[in-house]
Order: C-alpha cells, then sequence, then structure tokens
C-alpha cells in the first residue's frame, strides 16, 4: 500500500499563519483482500476470497481514502 501527504504553509500575516495539507491513503486503490477461507466442512467455499479491508481497518488498507486538513494558527 502507498500513501502520500502534500502539505504547505502560506504566512498570512508576520504571526498568522495557514496550513493546508492533503493526506492519502492507499493511492493506487490496490485492493488488499482478507485470508481464504480454510473451513473444510463446507467444500464450495475453501480457498475462496470473497472480502475486502473496510474503509476504517485497523491496519488502514481499506479503499483509498482522501482527507483534506486546513489550519489557521497565530
Amino acid at each position: 500500500m502507498h500513501n502520500l501527504t502534500i502539505s504547505k504553509k502560506f504566512r498570512i500575516t508576520e504571526r498568522v499563519n495557514f496550513d493546508f495539507m492533503t493526506v492519502m491513503s492507499n493511492i493506487f486503490n490496490h485492493p488488499n483482500f482478507f485470508a481464504p477461507y480454510a473451513n473444510i466442512s463446507r467444500p464450495g467455499e475453501v480457498g475462496v476470497i470473497s472480502e475486502t479491508h473496510g474503509l476504517y481497518s485497523g491496519e488502514r488498507a481499506g479503499p483509498r481514502m482522501i482527507e483534506v486538513r486546513g489550519r489557521i494558527s497565530f
């Protein structure tokens, strides 16, 4: 999985700054599948992969997610 962060700080006045940031996870939108089923009591399902990780999975391996952030600091 490939992630990308781009940030830029803009000076508005001497004491006021605007920070702009874009965070992209899984930028190539590659699917990350769960392990195949291994329950041999259901013969038609052994070795079948039918799910991918969700958007907010613990590994952050879900579909592409783009966040845009802005912050004014003074």
